[in-house]
């Protein structure tokens, strides 16, 4: 599972989706027919990707330009909308890619059922010392997770504690297998430091963010959005999930008590190091990383 969180699976597209959603948030005032399908155009040829044919509500919600209604077929009546693009059963997929429609349904079956089956579990890692909060994340947030996909997680920790908290998580990930799954914490991050990177904010990651799904750390959740409101810019249309203000906090246990202490300090320090150098060594003669790359990722407020 790819740990760099703010990485498009394609830079190259990823750049041209920037570039068209800022143009079109520019050309946005008075928006026109034309405008419309052109920015419907960036969120249809995104899903794409994933093979994700969108609805038209889904559409609006991944235009990169303000759009005040809903949509209707009248909005994309552009020709060259209709030349690329096909509605199959209220879903658009690209002309020639109409079995993307029943894929999706299979999907939307299969994270259905491992949403309901496996947010209990994965809720109880917020037991875990340290941990502020949890959220599914990746495709499976997205509702469009392979057979194979793992449930990927994003997680909040305390301030200081997040190399402490990670290792909890990693070693537990690694032997429990809820429903057969496999549990990828995939991104982590500590409560003072929520603000996602100016070289991460870009369309991808905009889609990546709001689509997550808390299940633990309302507050924690409530707090990420408003340091990460830069989203707008690309998904004007996109809002903080209302799930956010219903998610349970996270309790303290006795272990977070005897952690919070100088012995607990020295233990994130041995454990951050361990992390960096266990890494280290599994990566650098199969993809050349070098210890200063690991040092670079592996910070005292964010790793991923």
């Amino acid at each position: 599972m790819n740990e760099y969180f703010p990485v498009s699976p394609c830079p190259l597209l990823n750049n041209q989706l920037d570039h068209a959603a800022t143009n079109a948030n520019i050309e946005s005032i008075g928006l026109g027919s034309r405008l419309i399908s052109q920015a419907c155009t960036v969120a249809a040829t995104y899903s794409s990707i994933f093979r994700y044919p969108l609805t038209l509500s889904e559409l609006r919600l991944l235009a990169p330009a303000r759009i005040d209604r809903e949509l209707t077929a009248t909005d994309l009546a552009d020709p060259d909308w209709a030349t690329h693009w096909a509605d199959v059963d209220g879903l658009i997929t690209p002309s020639g890619c109409e079995t993307y429609a029943s894929e999706r349904l299979i999907k939307n079956r299969i994270a259905d059922d491992r949403l309901s089956a496996c947010t209990p579990i994965a809720r109880r890692l917020g037991k875990i010392p340290f941990i502020a909060g949890i959220a599914v994340s990746g495709s499976q947030a997205a509702r469009n997770p392979g057979e194979d996909a793992d449930f990927d997680l994003f997680i909040i920790c305390r301030t200081g504690r997040l190399w402490t908290s990670r290792f909890l998580v990693k070693l537990i990930a690694k032997f429990w297998h809820p429903q057969g799954l496999n549990l990828c914490a995939n991104y982590f991050m500590t409560e003072d430091s929520l603000d996602l990177p100016v070289l991460a904010q870009n369309y991808y990651t905009a889609c990546e963010v709001t689509n997550l799904v808390p299940i633990a750390g309302g507050d924690v959740f409530r707090r990420f959005y408003r340091a990460n409101r830069w989203t707008t810019r690309f998904l004007p249309n996109r809002t903080v999930p209302a799930q956010v203000s219903t998610v349970a906090e996270p309790r303290p246990g006795l272990l977070d008590a005897v952690l919070q202490t100088p012995v607990g300090g020295a233990t994130e320090m041995l454990l951050r190091f361990w992390q960096m150098f266990y890494t280290w060594i599994r990566l650098r003669s199969r993809d050349g990383i070098t210890w200063q790359d690991v040092n670079a990722s592996y910070r005292a407020n964010r790793q991923g």
